[in-house]
Parts: C-alpha cells; sequence; structure tokens
C-alpha cells in the first residue's frame, strides 16, 4: 500500500521562441555564463562551445540585419532558429542532469517554475525482536519509503478493534519497549509520518515477551 503526499519542484521552461531578438540574445549569453565552470554541469551536451558559436552566429547575423536588407533577415532568422534549437538543447540536458535538485537548476540561468510532485510513502513492515534484558521486545521498521519519524506501537494480546496501543515517536526506524510483562503476548507495529505529517502504520505482529 502506498500513499503519496505531494512536494513543489523546480523544473526549467525554455520560452525562447516568444522572446524578442535582443532578449534571446541577453538571455543565451547569460546562459553560457552561467554554465561556465558550472561544478554541477561539469561535460554539458551540446559543448558550451557549440552553444558560444550560436550565439556569435546570431549576434553578427543581427548586426547585419539591422540594414533590413531582406537576405540578411533571412539569414538572422535562421540563426535565431540555430540558437533556440542549441539552447532547448542544452536546457533538455540541464533537466535531465539536475533530476528536480532545485540548487542544480538553480545554479544555471535558465527560467524555472515549480510544479508539484508525488512523493510516495511506503507502507512498512515491521519486524519485532526479543529485546538484550528480559521484559524487552525491539521494534523495527523493517521496510519503510519517505518517512521522516516514527511511531513505535505495542498492545496487550488479545489484538482487537477497541485496543489501546502504547505509543511512542522516535527519529529511528529502531526502538525497544521495556518493563513489559514477561510469558504474555504483545502486538505490536510501527508508522511512518511522512514530509507533510501522513501517518501510515504497518500490520500488527505478534510476539511473546520471554
Amino acid at each position: 500500500m502506498k500513499n503519496a503526499l505531494r512536494i513543489m519542484i523546480a523544473m526549467i521552461i525554455m520560452p525562447f521562441d516568444r522572446l524578442t531578438d535582443s532578449k534571446l540574445l541577453t538571455k543565451a549569453m547569460d546562459i553560457l555564463a552561467s554554465m561556465t565552470g558550472n561544478e554541477f554541469f561539469p561535460t554539458p551536451t551540446p559543448a558550451l562551445t557549440a552553444v558560444s558559436d550560436a550565439i556569435t552566429a546570431f549576434q553578427d547575423a543581427l548586426t547585419g540585419a539591422a540594414t533590413r536588407d531582406r537576405t540578411k533577415v533571412i539569414l538572422k532568422n535562421r540563426a535565431r532558429v540555430d540558437l533556440i534549437a542549441v539552447l532547448k538543447s542544452l536546457g533538455n540536458y540541464v533537466t535531465f542532469t539536475a533530476n528536480g535538485d532545485s540548487a542544480m537548476i538553480g545554479s544555471t540561468a535558465f527560467d524555472t517554475r515549480k510544479v508539484p510532485q508525488p512523493v510516495i510513502v511506503t507502507k512498512p513492515t515491521v519486524k519485532v525482536e526479543l529485546g538484550v534484558n528480559s521484559g524487552e521486545l525491539t521494534n523495527m521498521a523493517a521496510a519503510a519509503g519517505g518517512g521522516r519519524s516514527f511511531v513505535h506501537q505495542y498492545t496487550p494480546d488479545p489484538l482487537t478493534d477497541e485496543s489501546v496501543w502504547e505509543s511512542f515517536t522516535s527519529t529511528s526506524r529502531k526502538f525497544t519497549f521495556t518493563g513489559l510483562e514477561k510469558a504474555k503476548i504483545f502486538w505490536c507495529r510501527v508508522g511512518i509520518v511522512g514530509a507533510k505529517g501522513q501517518l501510515i502504520f504497518s500490520d500488527p505482529v505478534s510476539k511473546v515477551v520471554q
């Protein structure tokens, strides 16, 4: 059984097609500067030399098109398309490499937006063992995903819908119950607390105290 929490992660957006020529050139230069020497992205694809060449080609073509010569305007438009393609390829590389890491994405000059993403919190499995000392049971979350803290519980046999659970909150998946009556059966379970406070319990397991 799984439950989904939702958190916000950063994602790159690439609205280059909507930018004016001058703003596109500025944005491209900012992106190149932010990627140069960036330790998060040591081997970008495409290579930054290709990005630099595309920027230079567009910048030169943009200067030439200032005369409004038809041929030079066409060349400028082609250089613009080429630059946008290179920037989008680089953006896809950053997106794939960062995998939602806000710090990595934030180190670039790409525009970002935050989108909700599900975080799966998995129902834990509890393992109960005899403690080191008499009258002890050790409760452990044998399998738990997405938990920030744990709630360890026990209740005496028989287990019913009206059973009252003794609860102990811990940041550890392992907890030892002490002072239990010997030769008596106790039921134990563990709950995991997700990032948003969501609590999911394991199925209970019984054990005879020694």
